[in-house]
Formats: C-alpha cells, sequence, structure tokens
C-alpha cells in the first residue's frame, strides 16, 4: 500500500483551484489544499536541489569541495550550528 498517493486528487483542479484562490503566493500551512504541492512548488524544490547539488564549478565534486571548505571554517567541525544572539 503506498501511503503517499491519493487518487482522488486531480492535478488540474487543485492547479485551477490554487490560481483562482492565490494559494500560491500563501504560505504552505495556510493554503486550501496545503498536504498537496503545486507545480511551482516542485519546480522551486527541484531548483533548490540542483543548486545544492552543484558547487562553483557546477559539478557534484565541486559541491562536495565547497561542503568540505565551510565545515573546515568553523572552530569545531562536530557542531553544526553555531547558535546566533538570537536563538
Amino acid at each position: 500500500m503506498p501511503p503517499n498517493f491519493d487518487p482522488d486528487v486531480a492535478p488540474a483542479v487543485i492547479e485551477h483551484d490554487a490560481a483562482t484562490l492565490g494559494d500560491g503566493e500563501a504560505q504552505m500551512p495556510f493554503r486550501r489544499h496545503a498536504r498537496l504541492w503545486l507545480a511551482s512548488d516542485y519546480a522551486a524544490a527541484r531548483q533548490r536541489g540542483e543548486s545544492a547539488l552543484s558547487g562553483a564549478d557546477g559539478t557534484l565534486n565541486g559541491a562536495v569541495a565547497a561542503r568540505y571548505k565551510d565545515t573546515e571554517s568553523r572552530p569545531d567541525v562536530e557542531v553544526i550550528e553555531q547558535p546566533g544572539r538570537t536563538t
């Protein structure tokens, strides 16, 4: 059983509803169909994923090298997030 599949969802209807209601501009939790991704959500996530995988030279090796450089710049490489003034 695929628990993440809803056979009753019609993507064209959802996209039309979202365009009519302006859901694309609302934050995800406040949308009418909050549990569903719009085409624009998918495109943005794909773009973020592609940019995360490409480094300065646009390759996976470049991304890994950039991540190592970032890690080496921290005072303690075991601490992933440094607390800021507001956290």
